[in-house]
C-alpha cells in the first residue's frame, strides 16, 4: 500500500470520525446515550466488510492492518465522545430536576399564600366605605394579584379615593393579624434548606439558640430559620416548608381520618372515653404521639439519619412539638418521652398511635416508674 493511498484513507476516516460524532450528538439528544453507539457500532461492520473484501481480492495483512487501523479512528471518536455527553446528559437531567422541585415549592408557597390572603379576607370590612365587604374583598384580592390602582377603579367601578381607602384600611387590618410580622414570602435555596433540614434533624433547639428544651415546635423551627438566614420569616412560610419536608404528621395517621372505621368508633366511646375522663377529672392535658417514616428529608439534606423516623406529639388543639430519630435507635422512644416530661406543666395522657408494644418493651421499669407523675401512655387502635 503506497503512500498515497494511505493519506486518502485516514483523510476519510478523519471525515467519517466528524459524521460519527455528530451522528452521537444527535442521537444522545434525540434519544440517549445508549443509542449513540450505533455509528461505532456501523461503522466496525464496515471495516470488517472492506477487510473482506481486501482478502477476495487477494490483499497482505499488512496492507489489511494498516487500513483496519485506520478506519478504527472514526470508532474511537464515536466511543470517546459518548463520555461527555452522557456527563452533559446526567446534569441536564439533574437541573431539571432541581428545577421541577423549586417549581413545586413555588407553587405550594402560593397556594398558602393565597389560602392564607383568602383566610385573613374573612373579617376584613373598611367601616369607612359604602362597599358592601364582598366588594372591599374583591378590591383587595385584584391588589394582591398586581393590579395597579388604576385598573382596579376600571374593573370595580370604585372611585380612586375609595380604592386606596380601601387598600389602605386593609394594610392596617393586616398589620394587627400579623402582630407587627410583615415579613415577605421566601423561597429557600437549597443549600439554605439543607442547612435548616440538618438542624432540625440533628439538633435541639436549645443548641440552636431557637428556645429551650429537647423537642422542635413552629416556633423553635421558625426562630431557628430567623437565625439561620439573619431575616425575619413568617409562621405561614415555616409552618409551609415544614409540610414540604416532611416534619408534619400525614392525614391518614390521625384518628379523625379513621374515626369512620366500626373498629376505630368502638376505641372511641370506650377505651378513648375513659382517658378523657381521667385527663379532665386530673386536669391533665391528652396528647397523640405517632411514628412517621421521614424519606423525604434524604433527598434534601445528606446530614440527617440513615433511617430517619419522627416522633411528634400532638395536643387537641393541633400543637406540634417533634424530634427526629435514627429508626434503629432502641432508645428513642425513652429520649422523646423524657423531653416531654421535662417541658409538661400537668400531667399528660399520652395515645401512642404506632409501635404501642414496641416502645413500651424499650422503656424500662425503672423509666416509667420515673415518669409516672408526668405521663401516662395508652394503646391506639
Amino acid at each position: 500500500m503506497n503512500f498515497g493511498i494511505i493519506v486518502i484513507l485516514v483523510l476519510l476516516s478523519l471525515v467519517a470520525s466528524v459524521g460519527i460524532v455528530y451522528a452521537v450528538y444527535r442521537l444522545a439528544k434525540m434519544k440517549n446515550v445508549f443509542w449513540s453507539l450505533i455509528p461505532s457500532g456501523g461503522m466496525l461492520v464496515i471495516t470488517l466488510l472492506v477487510l473482506l473484501i481486501m482478502k477476495l481480492a487477494g490483499s497482505g495483512w499488512i496492507d489489511s492492518l494498516v487500513t483496519f487501523y485506520i478506519f478504527q479512528i472514526p470508532v474511537i471518536a464515536g466511543v470517546l465522545s459518548i463520555s461527555p455527553l452522557r456527563l452533559n446528559r446526567k446534569v441536564n437531567v439533574a437541573a431539571e430536576n432541581e428545577k421541577q422541585i423549586r417549581l413545586q415549592v413555588a407553587r405550594r408557597i402560593e397556594a398558602e399564600r393565597r389560602r392564607h390572603l383568602l383566610d385573613s379576607l374573612q373579617g376584613f370590612c373598611c367601616a369607612e366605605s359604602t362597599m358592601k365587604a364582598e366588594g372591599q374583598r374583591e378590591i383587595v384580592l385584584m391588589s394582591k394579584n398586581g393590579k395597579e390602582v388604576d385598573e382596579i377603579v376600571n374593573l370595580s367601578g370604585a372611585s380612586e379615593e375609595e380604592v386606596r381607602m380601601i387598600l389602605d384600611s386593609y394594610e392596617r387590618y393586616s398589620n394587627r393579624m400579623e402582630s407587627g410580622d410583615g415579613t415577605a414570602d421566601l423561597i429557600l435555596t437549597p443549600e439554605q434548606e439543607e442547612d435548616i433540614v440538618c438542624r432540625l434533624a440533628n439538633s435541639v433547639p436549645y443548641q440552636c439558640d431557637a428556645g429551650e428544651g429537647s423537642l422542635w415546635d413552629k416556633s423553635s423551627a421558625r426562630k431557628l430559620a430567623a437565625n439561620r438566614l439573619d431575616t425575619g420569616v413568617s409562621a405561614r412560610i415555616v409552618s409551609a416548608y415544614l409540610r414540604h419536608w416532611g416534619f408534619t404528621v400525614p392525614s391518614e395517621q390521625t384518628i379523625k381520618s379513621r374515626a369512620n372505621n366500626p373498629r376505630v368508633k368502638s376505641w372511641i366511646v370506650s377505651d378513648f372515653e375513659k382517658i378523657r375522663k381521667a385527663a379532665a377529672a386530673k386536669g391533665g392535658e391528652i396528647i397523640w404521639i405517632y411514628t412517621v417514616p421521614m424519606e423525604a428529608i434524604c433527598e434534601i439534606s445528606t446530614f440527617v439519619p440513615k433511617n430517619p423516623v419522627l416522633l411528634a406529639a400532638v395536643t387537641n388543639d393541633g400543637a406540634m412539638r417533634f424530634k427526629v430519630y435514627d429508626d434503629t435507635d432502641r432508645d428513642r422512644f425513652s429520649d422523646f418521652a423524657t423531653a416531654l416530661a421535662a417541658t409538661a406543666d400537668r400531667k399528660l395522657y399520652a395515645v401512642v398511635n404506632e409501635n404501642y408494644d414496641a416502645y413500651m418493651t424499650a422503656l424500662t421499669k425503672a423509666k416509667r416508674r420515673a415518669l409516672e407523675d408526668k405521663i401516662e401512655f395508652f394503646d391506639c387502635v
